[in-house]
């Protein structure tokens, strides 16, 4: 009958939610240094390291810094987790008046290209390694 769709609906929907959602059951270890994979400085793909208007993330000890174009500099100061130090993704966690457990961002580097993942928005931005 009515039932027995609607049961796999709800089952359908309960596994989507939880799915989504992995990140959240982990335990993290937040330490101020950041991997060595992420340090260094990185340009939105498509764009070139020397161009002083080109879009760049500074990884450091901390946090990192963002330049949206020549003159509009930005700062986030946060955490670094990792599930292990050979794991190419890393969590960032932006600090807080009232600190949380879960990560603002997933960062994953592989080679010369970075993916930051932010779980806010759902934005992804691709960046390349800079000399």
């Amino acid at each position: 009958m009515v039932r027995a769709p609607l049961i796999a609906l709800l089952a359908t929907i309960a596994s989507v939610l939880v799915v989504s959602e992995p990140v959240q059951a982990q335990q993290y270890t937040w330490v101020n240094d950041v991997p060595g994979s992420l340090k260094g400085t990185w340009v939105v793909q498509g764009q070139q390291c020397s161009d002083p208007d080109s879009q760049l993330a500074i990884f450091s000890d901390g946090g990192y810094r963002w330049r949206k174009s020549r003159t509009e500099w930005g700062f986030a100061r946060g955490k670094y987790s990792s599930i292990s130090p050979q794991s190419a993704t890393v969590y960032f966690r932006l600090q807080r008046l009232v600190e949380q457990e879960e990560p603002d961002f997933s960062i994953t580097a592989g080679g010369n290209e970075l993916k930051k993942y932010s779980f806010g928005s759902g934005a992804m931005q691709r960046y390349d390694k800079c000399p």
